[in-house]
């Protein structure tokens, strides 16, 4: 009898008691799996805020810098830079460049106009200069964002251009009173998502001739 009594105490050792869980015991195994989820949830949703942050951050750079080497491609083919002037109430946010217009037997030049808009926050074109728009004259076309606002009330626009600026830095302006052509043009553009991050780009462009 005692040999019985020995077999079943091992095997309640081996197999573990059978009685199964408290109930206090099944709310604190809900009360750790909920801590662990919670965990891995907000672990997910950070992961998914950082990505999106960091997808607008990289648009906004693809973005700003096509934008940028647009204007910094018209500047070094240009013939004329006549000096950056305000608009709509922003300090120097107005370029106009001049070029030579080879299918004009009359001799007339053809423009490029780069401006800021402050009504929507954007980067704007005027002129006849775009080789893929057939030279026809352009008004008004968005550069900056380069795809159309939201329409729907509350939602927000992937890209804001919170700023822009041409100059003439003084150590280049030009000397020369028989030919005081300018050659060289500061551009400076602050852009900013919807989450608060800002971009801030500046270059010096100069005329190929200069």
């Amino acid at each position: 009898m005692t040999d019985m009594n020995n077999v079943k105490y091992h095997q309640r050792n081996i197999f573990g008691d059978s009685r199964g869980w408290t109930f206090v015991e099944v709310i604190l195994a809900i009360f750790i799996s909920s801590i662990v989820m919670g965990g891995i949830v907000l672990a997910f949703t950070d992961a998914m805020r950082e990505w999106s942050r960091a997808s607008q951050r990289l648009v906004m750079f693809e973005e700003g810098t096509q934008t940028m080497d647009l204007i910094q491609r018209h500047i070094r083919s240009a013939i004329k830079i006549e000096e950056p002037r305000s608009y709509g109430g922003n300090s120097y946010a107005f370029l106009r460049l001049q070029f030579v217009n080879r299918d004009d037997i009359d001799g007339r030049y053809k423009i490029s106009e780069f401006f800021y808009s402050g009504t929507d926050n954007s980067v704007r074109y005027n002129g006849n200069s775009l080789k893929d728009e057939g030279g026809g004259w352009i008004s008004n076309k968005r550069l900056l964002p380069s795809i159309y606002p939201p329409t729907e009330p509350g939602e927000d626009q992937y890209i804001a251009v919170k700023r822009l600026k041409f100059t003439v830095p003084e150590e280049y302006r030009p000397t020369n009173p028989i030919n005081p052509q300018i050659g060289i043009v500061r551009v400076e553009m602050t852009l900013e998502s919807p989450k608060g991050d800002t971009l801030y780009l500046s270059s010096l462009m100069a005329k190929r001739n200069s």
